[in-house]
């Protein structure tokens, strides 16, 4: 997809950030899952603040392993106050400096690839966001984790559209239980560290994201059919063709 839509989307987020983006001068962000889809806006976003708008420079952290950051998230990017670390949450990382915010964006959220690696998509979500909560607990910084629709997993018609308050249909067992039920559990983690230890946590739940930078290795629906309708391919769809979903960009 193409890059000037990416910096375009860069641009309309940082305005829109408003004021609000002001509160990152001088402050010190840890991203993790940096080199992924939505790490990589992240990035841009930071960059283009730290450019355009902060009167102080906003310092990021950027963690990942890049096991499934494909070709554009290996290509780490030279940006001032922008220091990368490849690094695997499920151990903890201990910065030497004081972190204000940390973004924890890391997951494996492409069935395709969350079936070739479901050990890993599992720990991410536990043990990742733990011993995120643990570093943000130490600073006393503000959390964001990126949890996923699918802690919903099959809502029954009565509750499409789900409401947030909707407690989900999830099976415990099958190839999208490494995601859905450790994304449950990182939302309960975020919980017990803002009851017992005054963690300020807050829980993002995306739907289905898709925008460019999407790489043609996510293998999920959208860029599955843009590859293909770049080929000159017929785009295939499976099962009865019935299905829903909800997208996000």
């Amino acid at each position: 997809m193409n890059g000037s839509y990416l910096e375009s989307d860069i641009v309309e987020i940082a305005d829109r950030l408003g004021e609000k983006a002001d509160l990152l001068a001088g402050k010190t962000v840890l991203l993790t899952g940096a080199r992924g889809f939505l790490g990589r806006y992240f990035t841009g976003v930071f960059a283009h603040l730290n450019e355009n708008r902060l009167d102080k420079p906003c310092f990021v952290i950027a963690l990942d392993n890049l096991i499934t950051s494909g070709e554009a998230g290996e290509a780490i990017p030279d940006l001032p106050h922008f220091t990368f670390f490849c690094h695997d949450v499920i151990e903890p990382f201990v910065p030497d400096d004081k972190v204000d915010f940390v973004v924890h964006a890391a997951g494996i959220a492409s069935p395709f690839h969350y079936r070739a690696h479901p050990m890993e998509t599992l720990e991410v979500a536990i043990w990742g966001t733990r011993n995120m909560l643990n570093m943000t607990r130490r600073d006393d910084a503000s959390f964001t984790f990126f949890s996923s629709s699918e802690i919903y997993g099959d809502p029954d018609p009565r509750h499409v559209p789900s409401p947030e308050s909707y407690r989900g249909n999830v099976a415990s067992q099958g190839p999208r239980a490494c995601y859905d039920e450790s994304k449950r559990i990182g939302e309960t983690l975020c919980y017990i560290y803002h009851e017992y230890h005054g963690v300020h946590a807050n829980i993002i739940r995306p739907f289905n994201v898709f925008g460019p930078g999407m790489q043609k290795t996510d293998y999920r629906v959208l860029p599955n059919f843009a590859a293909h309708l770049q080929e000159g391919e017929p785009l295939n769809v499976y099962g009865s063709g019935a299905q829903t979903r909800t997208f996000c960009y």
